[in-house]
């Protein structure tokens, strides 16, 4: 059964059960940690992709997939046009390293990672997004010391992007532990089911009310409204 924890004035003992046999986190990255398309939405990088791929001479029908997120626009591409996957990656990577000089840090993200320093917990970050600017934005807001391994989406595979199993596992290996020990901390429905995949625990960030209901129905072990609650 998921719980989900109440606001910052309530006591509850959820996090405890999830968190108290965690040696390690494995922690997404744009929404736990920031919002990578604040400043450059994401909309506007599908838009820009999608002409791309026009340009291109392939035209993807619209109602078929959500053409405001990049990653929808990634993934058509592989399903129907696969010799345009580097294509579009590279142009999605190099919008994202854009994007991370605009992104906005959410609230509590940095105070979790200093949380999990103290309490010795290693963390690896676990995000569809480029590694490239994942490692952009934490060296720019000096966080890259707190985060031991960063694991990004794979390189034109987005085939291998979560809920694909193949992040969590190469993350449980570089950490050395069983997938019961860890937990993954994540905003998305892919998050949650990624981690069942796997067996690990999880925690469902719902930076949006819309979200919690969603985040507990793909099975979130814990379902958490702000990050400052982990800390």
């Amino acid at each position: 059964m998921t719980d989900t924890l109440p606001g910052p004035s309530a006591r509850s003992p959820a996090v405890p059960r999830v968190l108290a046999v965690a040696e390690a986190v494995l922690l997404d990255f744009d929404g736990p940690v920031c919002s990578v398309f604040a400043g450059h939405p994401a909309p506007r990088i599908a838009r820009q992709l999608l002409r791309l791929v026009a340009g291109a001479g392939v035209r993807l029908a619209p109602g078929t997939l959500d053409a405001r997120d990049p990653l929808a626009v990634l993934r058509a591409v592989h399903d129907r046009s696969p010799h345009l996957v580097p294509l579009v990656d590279d142009a999605l990577t190099d919008a994202e390293r854009v994007a991370v000089g605009t992104a906005r840090p959410t609230p509590g993200g940095r105070e979790f990672l200093l949380a999990c320093r103290r309490e010795g917990r290693p963390v690896v970050v676990v995000s569809n997004n480029s590694a490239d600017g994942v490692l952009a934005y934490l060296r720019a807001h000096d966080l890259d010391g707190l985060v031991g391994r960063v694991l990004g989406r794979p390189v034109h595979r987005p085939d291998r992007m979560k809920p694909h199993p193949a992040m969590v596992t190469t993350a449980l290996d570089h950490l050395g532990i069983d997938p019961g020990r860890a937990v993954l901390v994540g905003d998305s429905v892919t998050d949650v089911e990624v981690a069942r995949t796997c067996g690990v625990p999880s925690i469902g960030f719902a930076n949006r009310p819309a979200k919690a209901l969603a985040l507990a129905q793909a099975g979130a072990d814990l379902v958490i409204e702000c990050m400052t609650r982990l800390v």
